[in-house]
């Protein structure tokens, strides 16, 4: 419920020296007397708006005493994001709230009846009179939505004046945050002037933004109104109008500057009027003296903030797209160097070096007194494999005080991330990542994100029938096969079940030979995901008896070649070698070579005693041999041999073909049995 505006009450003539007074988080209480600063006849601070606030204009208003109170319905702009809705609870557990307004990244100015009551049902221990214990700040806040996270009260300040004396003219508070939030926001400034016409003056349009109770929104919503003062006393100033529960504390500022010169106080029900707690300059140099001189450090002091990300849902072992943190410099100095940075990934909002450290990086910038700056990171990090669920990404200052709480974003701060489970067998995007494939061991993959592949890989000690297949209950695959230098020798794309994958070997066609072989899947045109599907692999050797031609390992060995009759051979294992011999019945012209499906083959041809005529490599297609003696070379009659093995022995061929082509002599003949081609 919102506070209840009080009615107006002559002080308490107590005689007590008005005196400062504060109050901390943990119970503590201390007065100090007042700033001796020097009076001047007015003075103000700036309203600070953040780097990129949104400049809507703000509603038309006309000055009739104070206008009828105007719903805001974007609170999460400027100026509407500096105004806060104030959430207090006392020492008996009772709950209520006011307003205020930022008029420093870490203080809100609101009334001192907001934080400490004199309602006794609110305190313990029989005490009449009791600070809040707690004060949770909102700024922007609309219906629950809190657009730029809370901060909760450190400590709070006012003065005796009203904590022992009762006195409106002191119905005035500062509350010292526990997080910089008005980073974020940017704030108002505040001031005084002690002229009264000031504030009657009809080019002064005053302005007082904040939650009112019912009947209006019961302080889900924020509303404000605008207008002259009727009534000007050295510490109130008052309109016509009565205000309601829940405005209690709001800023009462300059509309055309948004400088802050009062806070809504009290009422008067029989008038009505409303009365704002006006600052004067000895209200102003405690505030002054109090924000700068006891709470900002002098040395720098970095407080990292607002965490951002993309995407908000990610696949494990992927790299965010962006990240990007807000730096705040709340000291009175300059910051002029580099700070190191941890990212962090935690299972929850509270992030520590106990963490998951994902990256560390630097930034090395200028940033003012009181100043801020968005750091982008150029490189964000990657979100390890293996994480699956709901994380938050945090960064923590490396500045040598790894204790300090507020060099870590937690909280609001931190930012929420969903990550996606991967298969098991990732990383496995690459060749050089692919995993290991059993025979007869499906594995189950992912397509996971968009766009990815998944490698495997297998060896065969012998020529072998194969079968690799994919299958799911959906999806849409690609399957290559590739040799152990990653070259492609086949692929598929709907050969199995519906639209997934198959590609099959067998002894009695094309065999797979010896050697070491890799396969990839993907998606379809690579613009979908597939969640689950099964890759399965199988393979059986093919008996040696397959080369019909064994054994020919040796000239004694050698089989007839036939012209114009192809035989088909084998090299198994990687180091068999097959000899064949032919016979030419006169002088012809001949091409000898061999062909198939793989393979790297070698050839010589030799005379009848055994001595070499020639040799060759890669002539024919792809990696096979072929020798040719055309006119005006030929071959005289007699018998000759052949020799075929695998280059450097170290792979089988499954199947290869030998052919022999024996043509017709030349008119011309030329025979060099002995030169080496």
């Amino acid at each position: 419920m919102g506070e209840p505006l009080p009615e107006w009450q002559p002080p308490l003539a107590t005689g007590i020296e008005n005196q400062i007074v504060i109050h901390t988080a943990v119970g503590e209480t201390a007065a100090f007397p007042r700033s001796e600063a020097p009076t001047l006849s007015r003075a103000t601070t700036t309203a600070s708006a953040p780097a990129k606030a949104s400049l809507r204009p703000m509603q038309p208003t006309t000055p009739d005493d104070f206008s009828t109170l105007t719903l805001i319905p974007d609170t999460d702009i400027w100026p509407w994001q500096v105004l806060v809705r104030l959430a207090q609870t006392y020492p008996s557990g009772a709950t209520t709230s006011c307003s205020g307004t930022l008029i420093d990244a870490k203080h809100v100015l609101t009334a001192a009846h907001c934080v400490y009551t004199f309602t006794a049902s609110r305190c313990t221990g029989g005490a009449s009179s009791c600070w809040a214990s707690n004060i949770e700040v909102t700024p922007g806040y609309d219906n629950g939505a809190a657009p730029f996270g809370t901060a909760n009260s450190e400590y709070l300040f006012s003065w005796t004046a009203w904590t022992i004396d009762h006195n409106y003219d002191y119905d005035m508070a500062l509350i010292r945050l526990d997080r910089p939030v008005g980073a974020l926001t940017g704030w108002f400034g505040f001031g005084y002037d002690n002229t009264d016409s000031f504030f009657t003056n009809a080019s002064n349009l005053f302005r007082s933004t904040g939650y009112p109770g019912s009947p209006f929104s019961n302080t889900q919503f924020q509303y404000t109104w605008t207008g002259l003062f009727d009534t000007v006393q050295t510490h109130i100033l008052y309109h016509n109008d009565l205000s309601y529960g829940g405005q209690s504390g709001s800023g009462t500022y300059l509309n055309s500057n948004q400088i802050v010169y009062g806070v809504l106080s009290h009422g008067h029900d029989s008038v009505p009027d409303t009365g704002h707690t006006r600052i004067t300059s000895d209200k102003y140099n405690d505030i002054m003296y109090q924000i700068n001189d006891m709470d900002t450090p002098i040395g720098t002091d970095l407080i990292p903030l607002d965490v951002n990300l993309s995407p908000s849902t990610i696949v494990s072992g992927q790299s965010l797209t962006t990240l990007n943190y807000l730096i705040h410099n709340y000291s009175l100095s300059d910051w002029n160097t580099c700070m190191n940075v941890r990212v962090y990934l935690s299972t929850n909002d509270t992030i520590s070096t106990s963490d998951e450290l994902l990256q560390t990086h630097q930034f090395c910038e200028i940033i003012g007194s009181k100043g801020s700056m968005r750091i982008n990171v150029s490189v964000p990090p990657q979100i390890p494999y293996g994480r699956s669920g709901n994380y938050w990404i945090g960064i923590i200052l490396e500045d040598g005080s790894v204790t300090n709480p507020n060099n870590a974003t937690s909280g609001w701060d931190a930012a929420a991330i969903t990550v996606r489970a991967t298969d098991n067998y990732e990383p496995d995007n690459s060749s050089g990542q692919a995993k290991t494939i059993a025979n007869g061991s499906p594995q189950t993959h992912s397509i996971l994100p968009i766009g990815e592949s998944d490698w495997v890989k297998f060896t065969l000690t012998q020529s072998s029938a194969v079968t690799l297949e994919t299958s799911g209950p959906s999806g849409d695959t690609e399957l290559w096969l590739y040799n152990s230098s990653v070259s492609q020798i086949n692929y598929d794309d709907d050969g199995g079940s519906g639209t997934f994958s198959r590609l099959a070997y067998n002894c009695t066609g094309t065999p797979l030979a010896a050697g070491t072989y890799y396969a990839r899947v993907a998606e379809f045109n690579n613009n979908e995901e597939i969640a689950s599907y099964s890759l399965s692999y199988n393979a059986s050797t093919c008996s040696s008896g397959s080369d019909m031609y064994e054994p020919d390992n040796s000239a004694a060995a050698a089989n007839t070649l036939l012209s114009g009759l192809a035989q088909t051979h084998s090299i198994v294992p990687a180091t068999d070698v097959d000899w064949l011999r032919f016979t030419v019945s006169s002088p012809a012209q001949v091409i000898i070579a061999t062909s198939g499906a793989s393979g790297d083959t070698r050839l010589w041809l030799y005379d009848e005693q055994l001595q070499e005529i020639t040799f060759d490599d890669d002539s024919g297609p792809d990696f096979f041999s072929q020798i040719e003696l055309a006119c005006p070379e030929f071959l005289p009659a007699g018998s000759y041999y052949l020799q075929v093995d695998e280059f450097n022995n170290d792979n089988e061929i499954a199947a290869y073909n030998m052919t022999l082509t024996i043509g017709s002599g030349c008119t011309s003949n030329v025979y060099l049995p002995f030169l080496k081609r």
